[in-house]
């Protein structure tokens, strides 16, 4: 599933819904993945030397398999890294996307 995740430019998360296209998770994972997401914080984008909000796309993946589940880690990836749970290792300087914020 993908989470549309719109950060403020304090980096607190002001929503976060569910991309539809493509998405046939059951309910019950997708308010576990909103619900985290609105917990999160960013460091904002900057754009003329000044924080801004923008729009993220985050890919969420669950797994409830005992192999994947026992390449948990106990410490979080290095700030700007992504932890790929299947490959159980951390993504360095792993790529993102950020798109300004709409007006709603």
């Amino acid at each position: 599933m993908i989470l549309d995740v719109t950060v403020a430019a304090t980096g607190q998360v002001t929503r976060v819904q569910v991309d539809r296209q493509g998405t046939d998770a059951p309910a019950a994972l997708e308010m576990a993945a909103i619900t985290a997401a609105q917990q999160w914080k960013f460091n904002p984008g900057h754009a003329g030397g000044r924080p801004v909000g923008g729009v993220l796309q985050v890919p969420v993946h669950f797994s409830l398999n005992d192999e994947q589940a026992d390449a948990g880690r106990s410490e979080p990836c290095p700030a700007g890294n992504i932890f790929d749970v299947q490959a159980a290792t951390c993504i360095p300087h792993a790529p993102h996307s950020v798109s300004p914020a709409s007006a709603n």
